[in-house]
């Protein structure tokens, strides 16, 4: 059996062809969107649909969000002249996780003299108090 192009399986299928359609048109969508925002605000949000003639831009922050609300009136126009047929645009905040892992530190041991310094704190401190066990616990854990 031979195998079919991509584009031949979507069209092979009603649905299947209307999603192509649409994300096609999003693609348009978002190319001229980042020929007319600034820069710094289409770096920072995305068209994300197109439903019922309402553009939806997702923004990753609050301030671009309200930046992009005070300039949809300029950016319905710019559609508009490029002959996108629509009746409004929504801005959503989609704030994305930021998946940036805790920083590895290696305990390193105390030095004499640290620890000494540790003992001395440690005596002029109250018997029984919370900071008193803390430095208790470096000074015998040798990490700092």
């Amino acid at each position: 059996m031979q195998p079919k192009p991509l584009g031949a399986f979507f069209q092979s299928n009603d649905a299947l062809a209307h999603l192509q359609e649409h994300a096609s048109r999003l693609i348009r969508l978002q190319r001229a969107y980042e020929e007319f925002a600034p820069a710094h605000l289409a770096q920072s949000s995305w068209i994300a649909n197109l439903k019922a003639g309402v553009i939806v831009i997702h923004a990753v922050n609050g301030a671009v969000a309200t930046k992009l609300n005070q300039l949809t009136p300029r950016f319905i126009d710019e559609f508009l002249n490029r002959g996108v047929d629509l009746t409004g645009i929504e801005v959503r905040l989609q704030v994305t996780p930021l998946h940036t892992a805790a920083p590895q530190y290696a305990p390193r041991a105390l030095s004499a003299g640290a620890r000494q310094a540790l003992a001395r704190l440690e005596d002029t401190l109250p018997a029984g108090s919370a900071l008193r066990r803390i430095v208790a616990g470096f000074k015998s854990s040798g990490n700092g």
